[in-house]
């Protein structure tokens, strides 16, 4: 004959107590602010873990950081408002899918609806540079080794204090990717000076290319030469594109701009 199974008395007083515990939950108004708790808690997490993600470059190339190192815009870089510095994230932009892994050494952004500023280099990895603001998703996955340097009265006293973080397998993975990305970075191309007499002036700034050169294609009919060429507006936060008349000398360039021909043309020193 089988015997019957008994639980333990402990184990029985735990689930009774649990389930009393539970009901009394349900009876009060404590049980609907516990559950509200729980949702907001989750909320901002995802807040601050998806949103809205732009990035900077040229105009603060060479500037300090918030970390005290030098702001490279072909570093894979980035700036946050609350990771520790050298923290390592992989980003990863919604709208196509790209992502790549950037490492925080500044604090921002300074506006408040989005949750990270990219360098050039990264965010032209994952399509953002020609759309300058684009939703994406963060992840830590890892952290670099920091060292940690302490003015000291002697010289030949070392005071360096070492911070080591032990990664795990998926960690290792990501921080290679990472350092591979790095190894990427492009070489700065130095353009040869020319004794071109050319004098440019710009006669249109739109913020699409499509539209740029469509205008420079109707203007050619006219015998002007001309030249659609990208740069970042500090008014409109994004890449926007001008076009430049090349005039053959300065009369003529002077000549172009008040004839008003172009509504806001001015010669390009």
């Amino acid at each position: 004959m089988q015997q019957p199974f008994y639980l333990p008395s402990f184990y029985m007083v735990c689930v009774g107590f649990l389930s009393s515990f539970i009901h009394f939950l349900r009876s009060t108004v404590m049980y609907r602010k516990i559950l509200f708790l729980i949702f907001f808690s989750q909320g901002l997490v995802w807040a601050q873990t998806v949103g809205l993600a732009s990035w900077y470059g040229k105009n603060l190339q060479g500037n300090q950081t918030a970390s005290g190192e030098k702001f490279n815009m072909y570093d894979y870089t980035a700036s946050h408002r609350t990771l520790p510095f050298n923290t390592i994230v992989k980003v990863t932009n919604l709208q196509n899918g790209k992502s790549v892994n950037v490492r925080v050494n500044d604090r921002g952004p300074q506006k408040k609806s989005r949750i990270i500023d990219l360098s050039f280099q990264a965010a032209k990895r994952i399509g953002l540079v020609n759309a300058g603001v684009a939703r994406v998703s963060i992840d830590v996955v890892g952290s670099k080794v920091v060292t940690e340097k302490k003015s000291s009265v002697a010289p030949k006293v070392s005071s360096n204090r070492l911070f080591y973080y032990a990664p795990t397998q998926s960690d290792l993975a990501s921080m290679k990717e990472y350092a591979m990305q790095v190894s990427q970075k492009p070489k700065r191309v130095v353009a040869q000076k020319t004794k071109s007499k050319v004098v440019k002036v710009q006669v249109l700034s739109v913020a699409t290319q499509k539209a740029a050169e469509e205008f420079v294609e109707k203007e050619r009919r006219k015998g002007y030469a001309m030249q659609v060429v990208s740069y970042y507006s500090k008014k409109f936060q994004r890449v926007r594109y001008r076009v430049l008349l090349l005039a053959d000398s300065l009369q003529t360039a002077q000549k172009i701009v008040q004839s008003k021909v172009y509504n806001g043309a001015y010669i390009i020193p």
